[in-house]
């Protein structure tokens, strides 16, 4: 059974239990945001967040994001204490820039790392955890990206392609984060007049905004213009702005009951939260892009109807774990309704 709303078509899959009460609020709820076009295009990108595993591809990202992230801030402090940064002025500034970008834990890490002998050896150990971790980053956030763009397993990029893609968003990422990072702490400590902070934060948006569109274009094994990642991207850098913007009231009221209740395990919580607090901000604004480029909206919410977007993506859901080219085999899904159930 076929239903039209607006332009919508709605294939019924479960007539039964559209029929009892809650199925007809669910009904009407639908019915409502799929006649709102940015309405069905939000729940969309909600939706199939939800079914790439968004929030474990995030988890992923977090992990290896903190054993890279946090060493290197380990890093950055021993190299503070160390004789290579003998201006007690430029030490001052590394570690005002660090407080501002990670509020609290740049406290608590300074408190770390006292000597020049313990400098040394955090900084050896701090540097090897780091790289380690930075390849776990990348890799997962290829593995993320193709897994939001329908990437079929047997198209994905093998060694050594990854692993030199790995490297590229490494360097990248790992650029245009410390510039921008760099650029927003300043703008945070100027007194000069309010268009010059502007134009100081403007500079870290352009920046993030670059290197995370070059990001996501090397991390999707198909081939895809910038255009196609031009939204996602502006939307990242914006959210990541606005959380940076955000991180003192965030972290400083939020979570400083774990600065002094838990001590060093706090810092845990704190440097984990703020990871995956943006590896999300990361991957929803890519399912905005996926949503748009692969025109999968609108989307219904009910289990027991689909639209044809429903549809076209469980199809890809079923594509994308293939092991053999979709040249060679073609592979696809049936759909059955509750009448051609009966049928059978």
């Amino acid at each position: 059974m076929t239903q039209f709303v607006g332009k919508v078509s709605l294939e019924y899959i479960d007539s039964k239990q559209a029929k009892n009460i809650l199925g007809k609020i669910q009904i009407k709820i639908d019915d409502f945001q799929l006649k709102r076009r940015y309405l069905s295009f939000i729940y969309s990108v909600y939706k199939k967040y939800g079914q790439d595993k968004g929030g474990y591809q995030s988890a992923l990202i977090a992990y290896y994001g903190f054993l890279s992230f946090f060493p290197l801030l380990v890093a950055i402090l021993s190299v503070a204490q160390l004789s290579i940064l003998r201006s007690q002025h430029l030490r001052s500034d590394v570690l005002k820039a660090l407080n501002t970008y990670l509020p609290i834990a740049g406290k608590q890490l300074q408190n770390q790392v006292h000597t020049k002998q313990g400098a040394s050896l955090a900084l050896g150990i701090s540097l090897l955890l780091t790289i380690y971790g930075s390849r776990g980053v990348a890799n997962s956030i290829q593995s993320a990206m193709n897994h939001i763009w329908q990437v079929p397993m047997a198209l994905r990029a093998g060694f050594p392609k990854d692993a030199i893609r790995s490297i590229e968003i490494i360097f990248i990422g790992g650029f245009g984060f410390i510039v921008s990072g760099i650029l927003s702490s300043y703008a945070a400590g100027l007194h000069d007049p309010t268009y010059m902070r502007l134009l100081t934060f403007l500079g870290s948006l352009i920046v993030i905004f670059v290197s995370l569109m070059i990001v996501f274009k090397l991390s999707v094994s198909t081939m895809h213009s910038y255009k196609d990642f031009l939204y996602g991207s502006i939307v990242a850098a914006i959210g990541l702005q606005i959380v940076q913007l955000l991180a003192g009231f965030l972290i400083t009221h939020e979570l400083r009951h774990f600065n002094s209740l838990y001590g060093s395990l706090g810092l845990v919580f704190v440097v984990l939260f703020w990871i995956y607090l943006q590896a999300r901000i990361l991957l929803y604004a890519s399912e905005f892009d996926t949503v748009r480029v692969l025109k999968l909206w609108p989307r219904s919410f009910t289990g027991f109807r689909l639209t044809e977007a429903d549809k076209l993506a469980l199809t890809q859901y079923v594509r994308r774990e293939i092991y053999i080219d979709p040249k060679k085999e073609d592979v696809g899904i049936r759909i059955s309704t509750e009448k051609n159930n009966r049928r059978s």
